[in-house]
């Protein structure tokens, strides 16, 4: 192993990562470089010293790219420490490369995303990327923004005033054979114009774990089909649902808090209003001060316990749906009603709501 240091062995970064062998590493002194640099290699580390900084000058394409064509395929690549701001397409961009590590960069002043995971193969092998403790701020579309097929781990990022979404998943699952697993835990994001957390279109599995996510200009966290476990995340005053989850099945929802939101706190719908088999687990929840309902639930066959669900300001728990067991819940001080039951052969046991004196039933 190497170390080469720039601007000392050479005077810039790409010259230093183009000689870079692998397993080699290329540590960059304190300073402004302006360049976009591409990286082709196997196994390198990319270290900054604290100042290192690439400057874009708003016309530069990118800050780092990895990979680039499949014949081209980087791997093993670790990024670490850099101030990288003002490119006018990615702070950072993974594109043909089966494991890269993202760790620790300053991301601001982006035209489009932050960091982009942009591959279209799948490694049969498989391929994790890492991405932790970067702070990603003034960003005009996405802070980070997933349309790769394999392993995705975001941990401890801070995503601030974004464009569009904090964390957004857009993965074509006509390219791989079941879907990828992404795991989004203790990230931070506050500002997003739109969604905090988001996968619109494609189907969805994976981890999503104490995150923390304020001010966004649509859902707080909105993802679409798939098998998830949605657990501890705190999410407050968005302007549409705290959490909302289009036909989900065999999926865990505990522990979240979901507060002051425009619409509803936790809402799990089904597509074109039919409820579908949902198999989920709603537990320990608290919602409360949401614009709509604490809890809705449009699927049927779910378990729904132990949830509290206060003066929001409609329904406390909502169910549009068909025999799901609700079971030790509190609803108290909602708008309309603080259970509602719209559907057939839900049960009710020992919940506790300001609607009525009893607190068992059964449907």
């Amino acid at each position: 192993m190497s170390i080469i240091v720039v601007p000392r062995d050479f005077p810039t970064i790409q010259a230093a990562v183009t000689a870079a062998q692998q397993g080699d590493l290329v540590f960059v002194k304190k300073g402004t470089y302006h360049e976009s640099v591409n990286v082709f290699n196997r196994s390198i580390a990319i270290i900054g010293e604290k100042g290192a900084t690439l400057e874009g000058n708003h016309s530069l394409p990118f800050g780092f790219r990895v990979g680039h064509t499949s014949e081209n395929l980087a791997s093993g690549i670790e990024i670490k420490g850099f101030t990288i701001q003002n490119y006018i397409q990615s702070g950072i961009s993974i594109e043909f490369c089966d494991f890269a590590y993202c760790l620790e960069n300053v991301i601001k002043n982006i035209k489009n995303d932050g960091i982009v995971i942009n591959q279209s193969v799948f490694f049969t092998n498989g391929a994790t990327h890492l991405f932790q403790k970067n702070k990603i701020t003034n960003i005009g579309q996405n802070g980070i923004n997933v349309t790769d097929p394999n392993i995705n781990v975001m941990i401890q990022n801070e995503i601030k005033e974004v464009g569009k979404n904090g964390i957004n998943i857009n993965i074509n699952q006509s390219t791989i054979p079941s879907n990828p697993f992404n795991s989004i835990i203790q990230n931070k994001i506050q500002k997003a114009g739109q969604n905090g957390i988001v996968s619109a279109q494609q189907a969805f599995s994976g981890l999503i774990l104490q995150n923390e996510i304020q001010h966004t200009g649509s859902d707080g966290i909105s993802l679409n089909n798939g098998t998830m476990s949605i657990i501890e995340n705190n999410v407050s005053k968005s302007k549409g649902n705290g959490i909302r989850i289009n036909n989900p099945f065999n999926s865990l929802y505990r522990m979240n808090l979901s507060f002051w939101n425009a619409e509803s706190g936790i809402s799990i719908i089904s597509p074109a209003n039919v409820p579908t088999q949902g198999f989920n687990y709603i537990e320990e929840n608290r919602t409360s001060n949401n614009g709509k309902d604490g809890i809705q639930v449009n699927q049927n066959n779910n378990f729904i316990s132990r949830n509290k669900a206060n003066e929001n300001d409609d329904d406390g728990i909502d169910l549009d749906s068909n025999d799901n067991e609700v079971v030790e819940n509190i609803a108290c001080n909602n708008g309309n009603q603080d259970i509602e039951n719209n559907g057939m052969g839900n049960s009710f046991f020992r919940n506790e709501d300001c609607d009525c004196d009893q607190d068992e039933s059964s449907s």
